[in-house]
């Protein structure tokens, strides 16, 4: 069994999140601007499945109004992780996955070093069939979106049954975190195994309850 790596806040909602690194002051929202500075295709448009790290801030403002501090994994904007959940991951895949450096002020003055994750496993592993999904270039796509956008049904799918995503056993068995190559960068998958471990260790700002993938 694998997980969807399921983040969700710790204090009820996101606090606000600020960019202090004057790269990132030009465009509008952070969401919008780092963006702008992930890899790009050849027609200009952002490359979700580029393997390497997006420009991200080197400095960021965490406005949480009490001051605690960011949960061991977080998402604002991006996948980052405290130095205690960096160690475990390195404990299990150690030189996989890349870990960028970022300095966090919180709003009553403390700081802490974090660090951007870019998943280094890049996987083809959906089983297309038993997920009820096509594969349509090189994204997973679902019946309903194709229904809804009025594009060709591909034979196999079933526009009345449900999707749910299945992975097949012996594209995921070598790997305890992963991203799926058709399932977009941001989606990040890890193996029980590695869930057990965070769990065991308390770290915070994981959901995994609901976010079990099946196996094949």
């Amino acid at each position: 069994m694998a997980y969807g790596l399921n983040i969700q806040p710790v204090y009820g909602k996101y606090p606000k999140v600020e960019s202090l690194d004057d790269r990132f002051k030009k465009i509008g929202s952070l969401k919008d601007e780092f963006r702008h500075l992930l890899p790009t295709k050849a027609d200009g448009t952002p490359d979700f499945s580029s393997k390497r790290m997006p420009i991200l801030p080197n400095s960021m403002l965490w406005r949480d109004r009490a001051g605690r501090a960011a949960p061991d994994f977080d998402v604002s904007p991006w996948l980052n992780v405290s130095a205690t959940a960096k160690a475990i991951i390195e404990r299990w895949e150690p030189g996989v996955h890349e870990f960028a450096p970022v300095a966090y002020t919180y709003s009553r003055g403390a700081t802490e070093t974090r660090f951007w994750v870019n998943v280094g496993n890049r996987i083809d592993a959906v089983a297309g069939g038993p997920s009820n999904m096509a594969l349509l270039k090189r994204q997973w796509r679902l019946p309903r979106d194709l229904l809804r956008n009025n594009e060709p049904m591909p034979d196999g799918l079933d526009p009345d049954a449900p999707s749910k995503l299945v992975f097949r056993s012996e594209a995921v068995r070598p790997y305890h975190m992963w991203a799926d190559c058709y399932l977009g960068r941001a989606t990040v998958f890890i193996s029980d195994a590695l869930a057990d471990c965070f769990l065991a260790e308390g770290v915070t700002g994981l959901a995994l309850a609901n976010a079990k993938v099946e196996e094949i």
